[in-house]
């Protein structure tokens, strides 16, 4: 995550872009976004080098016990470690606005952990993120549904980068 945030921020005024205005946003790797997001261990060290951060559905953690073949490709097989790994046990850090978002159809565990993503971010941060219920959605349409007819999720994204990436 830091070195592809490196790069945007280094090339993004190639492409037209401003350095100031970068999201990271995750789905399908969201624990990724969400670990380097809210960790401040993990961040560049001239600062986090985004704006904001979108997660579209979970998981975004992982805690021992029985792991699903997914969770055992990001965080390995060594359950030891995984208090090391394991987002909201080591969240660190909350100094940009954050976008959950959680659709209708998720797994029960995904949406679980959502839940718990917010509440904890609520309880060590003192701030309420953005949230938003996608209906007719499941874990995998969110990412889907952009540049389709259905604009549930890409309008609720774009209000809220449009909203933070405003001037202070």
């Amino acid at each position: 995550m830091g070195a592809a945030l490196q790069w945007a921020n280094d090339h993004v005024s190639q492409y037209g872009g401003d350095a100031s205005k970068i999201f990271i946003c995750g789905q399908v790797g969201g624990a990724h976004v969400a670990n380097y997001a809210f960790r401040k261990d993990m961040l560049l060290p001239s600062g986090p080098g985004y704006r904001g951060v979108i997660l579209l559905t979970g998981p975004f953690s992982v805690k021992p016990g029985k792991v699903s073949e997914n969770p055992l490709n990001y965080y390995g097989s060594d359950e030891s470690q995984y208090d090391k790994m394991h987002l909201l046990g080591n969240m660190t850090y909350f100094d940009a606005p954050v976008f959950i978002g959680y659709s209708e159809f998720d797994p029960p565990p995904f949406k679980t952990n959502s839940a718990e993503l917010l509440m904890k971010f609520m309880q060590l941060s003192g701030k309420s993120p953005s949230t938003q219920l996608f209906n007719g959605h499941n874990h995998y349409s969110p990412a889907f549904s952009f540049r389709t007819d259905d604009v549930s999720v890409s309008s609720a994204v774009l209000d809220f980068c449009k909203k933070i990436a405003k001037p202070y």
